[in-house]
């Protein structure tokens, strides 16, 4: 956990650098003048009032349990996809061929996706990995890769 000015970002990079030459992975706070170890205590009760914990399906993953914070019936009518009557069904990949599920999920680069930088690149997008300026692919293209 950081701040945005450069030196919270430098002694962020420290962190995670020790952590990688430790062979450690744990969440670290060096942000302490602004967020307390415990968090936002009152913030945690209202989500916990207003929202339950559930399993749901991410881009590129199965069902994840406990994964999605989703809104108690008692709170139903603050509820968009109730009011709007908007259906959330599960997420398709946008073309055959592309692999953007298995780039988010780390086992595929870029470069294994035989649209990459031909059908799919940034004034003709085709998975959400190039859609989006700080998607993978988007990067990849703009910056190449590592």
């Amino acid at each position: 956990v950081t701040g945005f000015n450069p030196m919270d970002v430098l002694i962020a990079v420290y962190l995670i650098l020790k952590q990688l030459d430790e062979g450690k992975a744990f969440v670290q706070n060096e942000y302490k003048r602004a967020v307390r170890e415990e968090g936002n205590v009152k913030a945690q009760k209202l989500l916990e009032e207003v929202f339950y914990i559930t399993t749901k399906e991410w881009r590129g993953f199965p069902p994840i349990p406990d994964s999605v914070m989703d809104i108690k019936n008692e709170f139903s009518d603050f509820n968009a996809r109730e009011k709007f009557d908007i259906e959330v069904g599960s997420i398709p990949e946008v073309v055959s061929g592309c692999i953007c599920g298995a780039i988010l999920r780390g086992v595929s680069r870029p470069e294994d996706c035989k649209l990459f930088r031909k059908e799919c690149n940034p004034t003709n997008p085709i998975g959400a990995c190039m859609v989006s300026k700080e998607g993978t692919c988007n990067i990849a293209h703009r910056y190449g890769s590592f």
